[in-house]
């Protein structure tokens, strides 16, 4: 569980974030980060547009809990055999 905060117009929500990330890899200069999906898709911007809000917040998770900047996110489709950039 990671704590997320947002403030809009001087209000503070603190948000639960309950999930697993996949995998990341730790490099000098940023994190990739990795998540695999196995939904049938047509294209990878279908796996886009469904799992863009899921991978910022993990972003921006592991970002508080590290201290590094994620510099690559990357969904994994085994639908279409390949990798997703986000």
């Amino acid at each position: 569980e990671s704590f997320v905060e947002s403030n809009a117009d001087n209000h503070v929500e603190k948000v639960i974030l309950q999930g697993i990330i996949d995998a990341f890899i730790m490099e000098e200069d940023g994190i990739i980060l990795v998540d695999y999906k196995t939904d049938r898709v047509k294209d990878g911007e279908e796996l886009r547009n469904r799992y863009q809000k899921q991978i910022d917040l993990y972003s921006e998770a592991l970002e508080q809990i590290l201290g590094k900047k994620v510099r690559r996110r990357v969904l994994y489709s085994f639908s279409l055999g390949e990798e997703v950039d986000l």
